[in-house]
């Protein structure tokens, strides 16, 4: 479940919100997406059934979700790739759309970690034949 949260800058005290993800089975703040999954239902042909999108924590809520409802209708995916699909899938064609990435490392990127965005930037850029998977391959 995406939720928004009001937080407080401690060095300006400025005041602003950011959305945080909850798992939707025990409803507490999901804090490492690396130990979250999404997952959502298939129908008997395997397509997608609309509004049963859920964001679990990996583990315990994840079995307690495959224990209630039948698991093998309930597609996962990494949380982490979450973001990025999000972003691939919802690009438009308008030339602002297409900068979505750039606008996104030059704004949201931490600085202790934009020399690594860089790297990978620079290899991909210089051996796009052997580029790992992208998202879109890796989605279930």
């Amino acid at each position: 479940m995406l939720q928004v949260n009001l937080y407080q800058d401690e060095e300006t005290g400025r005041k602003y919100y950011g959305p945080i993800l909850c798992c939707d089975l025990c409803k507490k703040q999901i804090t490492d997406l690396n130990l979250a999954l999404y997952k959502w239902q298939n129908d008997e042909r395997r397509n997608p059934v609309h509004g049963t999108f859920c964001v679990l924590h990996k583990g315990k809520c994840d079995e307690v979700h495959n224990q209630t409802y039948n698991a093998e209708r309930w597609p996962w995916n990494e949380a982490t790739t979450l973001l990025a699909l999000l972003i691939n899938n919802s690009q438009g064609k308008s030339e602002k759309s297409q900068d979505l990435w750039p606008h996104l490392v030059e704004h949201y990127c931490p600085d202790e970690q934009l020399e690594g965005v860089q790297q990978v930037a620079g290899r991909i850029l210089k051996d796009p034949v052997n580029r790992p998977p992208s998202v879109n391959d890796l989605a279930v």
